[in-house]
């Protein structure tokens, strides 16, 4: 028996162009359309008492800073997840020397969700609001959550 060496070479080469040219299509298209998806970074985050005596974590990233706020209870803290963003710092955990922040944690939760975790000595009361391009949480002394 007989084989034809180039003639089967060449279709495997027929057939790796075509997979891989139906691999790259919705990418180009997507880029025709204007629909670029760019996560968002999480370059810093810092723990800061403000002029009020009150606790915050601030939050500073490249992109819009948008996160899902989940409270969990035995140990008490507070969960931040950034969906679409990815990890762009060096720094994954932090002690925290003020009430009622016992420290920071953060890191890439999934491919595409960034979680800081915050450790609290106690429920408090929080309030996620922003500040140009950072999210910043800040607390308060009496027990339960906004």
């Amino acid at each position: 028996m007989k084989t034809n060496w180039p003639v089967v070479r060449s279709g495997f080469l027929i057939l790796t162009s075509l997979a891989v040219g139906t691999t790259m299509m919705p990418v180009h298209a997507q880029e025709i359309a204007g629909v670029t998806t760019t996560p968002t970074v999480i370059s810093s985050v810092a723990i800061l008492q403000n002029a009020s005596q009150r606790a915050s974590v601030r939050v500073e990233g490249e992109g819009k800073l948008e996160a899902r706020a989940a409270r969990l209870q035995n140990p008490e803290r507070l969960v931040l997840d950034f969906s679409g963003a990815r990890l762009g710092s060096q720094k994954t955990v932090m002690s925290g020397a003020m009430a009622p922040i016992l420290g920071v944690r953060l890191g890439q939760f999934r491919d595409d969700v960034v979680r800081v975790v915050i450790d609290l000595t106690e429920a408090s009361h929080f309030q996620l609001s922003h500040d140009g391009t950072a999210l910043v949480v800040n607390f308060n002394e009496q027990a339960g959550a906004t």
